[in-house]
């Protein structure tokens, strides 16, 4: 204990320091990596029109525990006075972003839902009294936010989502509901998936599955399924820069101006000193429109994107974030579904995002799963937390998707985060563990989460795709990444590492050739 306290004090003293250049720490990759292959992009087809399957119901009754998925984050907050904003304003012209020529599919098949055996009962494990209300600069968290574990499992009690057939509208939503005694609870067209996606309430009590089953039968319905839960996964000093070879503002690779990376989550304090002056956009999905401030997002982003007292690892990136989770009104804690994710996907794909970082985790989603396959076609990387899970934990989605980076974390001594799920399907290492960051109100909190590792990932991404010119595409930048990532574990990917710990210097200098193999063509 006292030598995380003395760890956490020297922390906060380089927090109140103005910020220095630092030699950079970066450990050099082993010679022997093979820089990934010269990458051609010859015109990427079109989708052919679609065969709507007839959506498959899960069998098996589904579990509708109100108590929904917890979040994977532990914070607090170190007692930092915020700094006053500056009276000098510091606008930021971040270069224009690379015009991307996208090729948008039609009207793809959805995919059938997928049977998921319910586990055993494992008794109230998020029982507890919610945290203190929040004061500048006290210990107290903005919003609850104990526990790592998701459950793949969990859903919206009283909810399903349709996708509707390709060129039916609301009046057929509600003609769909009426017949049915459902409630049209939010509706929208998300052309990402080519459909109208449908939220609908079932005052009358009837099981979820009950509900989808009836509804698999209707002619106007191409997939039908619950509203899965989806929790963010992690909260979160400034040792990672120098662990990612970026401690050193001037000689960094650069900033990732002009690559611009959505951040699906909750929404960042956009006032907060660290982020005022970096002209982060702020939208949202969520029905109320509008969402509260909230630490995750805030961190989250500020990792990315920070300009004050800390800075964020690639600070001229154009960051959009993309409010998709809100205070769950049981129990205040963090919360999505995959009605509003996917919404925020689509909203990213239409505002051009290059990176897309998913710093949460739930269960296995088909419908969410072809809109992550849609987006990577088009060249756009995406990036997940790995999830807080436990070494025992199932895998966490959508890391888990083949399409997407899984990112676990590690801390100053490169050991892996003791609460980080295992598994084949994670990809790279980051920091991730005692972390200081930007808070909602003003404030800094020291934390841990694959979350935080996710978005340094993303960073990376940023500057690898910002060095690139444009003339490399998302799976050049991916086969960069975990390509010169330094083996921390057993020879090679392993479950606890994946490839090692993320080296963005390494991944541009593999890129090196390939950019300029595309430019003298």
């Amino acid at each position: 204990m006292r030598a995380r306290l003395a760890a956490c004090a020297l922390a906060l003293a380089a927090v109140g320091a103005p910020l220095a250049p630092a030699v950079g720490q970066f450990t050099a990759p082993p010679p022997n990596i093979t820089p990934p292959p010269v990458v051609t992009q010859p015109p990427r087809p079109r989708i052919t029109p679609p065969r709507i399957t007839p959506p498959v119901v899960l069998p098996s009754p589904l579990r509708t525990d109100p108590d929904r998925v917890r979040p994977q984050t532990r914070t607090t907050a170190p007692a930092v006075a915020p700094r006053q904003p500056s009276t000098t304003a510091r606008p930021r012209a971040p270069a224009p972003a690379q015009p991307r020529t996208v090729e948008r599919p039609r009207r793809p098949t959805f995919p059938p839902a997928a049977a998921i055996p319910l586990p055993p009962p494992r008794g109230d494990v998020f029982a507890g009294a919610p945290l203190p209300p929040p004061r500048i600069g006290s210990l107290a968290a903005p919003e609850p936010l104990v526990g790592g574990a998701f459950d793949p499992l969990e859903i919206e009690p009283n909810v399903v989502v349709a996708a509707l057939l390709p060129g039916l509208g609301r009046d057929a939503a509600e003609a769909l509901a009426l017949a049915n005694d459902l409630d049209v609870l939010e509706s929208a067209s998300v052309p990402l998936v080519g459909a109208l996606i449908v939220r609908l309430g079932i005052a009358d009590g009837r099981p979820v599955d009950a509900v989808a089953s009836a509804l698999a039968g209707d002619g106007r319905v191409a997939y039908v399924g619950p509203n899965r839960i989806y929790r963010t996964q992690g909260a979160g000093a400034q040792y990672a820069l120098a662990k990612l070879g970026l401690a050193d503002a001037i000689a960094a690779p650069g900033t990732g101006s002009g690559v611009a990376v959505a951040v699906i989550d909750t929404a960042p304090d956009l006032d907060h000193p660290d982020l005022a002056e970096t002209g982060v956009r702020l939208e949202s999905v969520l029905a109320a429109g509008a969402a509260p401030a909230m630490d995750h997002g805030t961190q989250i982003v500020g990792l990315i994107a920070a300009q004050g007292r800390l800075r964020g690892a690639a600070p001229g990136a154009d960051v959009l974030a993309i409010a998709a989770f809100d205070a769950d009104p049981q129990d205040g804690r963090p919360a999505s579904s995959t009605y509003h994710l996917l919404r925020a996907l689509d909203r990213a794909r239409e505002a051009g995002a290059a990176v897309v970082n998913m710093s949460f985790a739930g269960g296995e989603d088909p419908l969410l799963g072809q809109g992550l396959e849609i987006l990577a076609e088009e060249g756009v990387l995406l990036v997940a937390a790995a999830g807080n899970g436990g070494p025992q934990a199932p895998p966490a989605f959508p890391g888990s998707h083949a399409a997407v980076v899984a990112v676990t974390a590690t801390d100053a001594a490169d050991a892996i985060y003791a609460k980080a799920n295992r598994g084949d399907y994670v990809d790279i290492a980051a920091p991730g563990v005692d972390l200081l960051a930007p808070a909602a109100g003003g404030r800094y909190a020291l934390g841990s989460g694959t979350s935080l590792a996710a978005a340094y990932v993303s960073a990376a991404a940023a500057l690898v795709l910002e060095r690139g010119g444009g003339v490399v595409d998302a799976q050049a930048v991916r086969a960069a990444l975990v390509g010169s990532a330094v083996d921390l574990g057993p020879d090679g990917r392993d479950p606890e590492f994946g490839h090692g710990l993320a080296a963005p210097r390494a991944a541009l200098e593999a890129l090196a050739p390939v950019s300029m193999a595309t430019d003298l063509r």
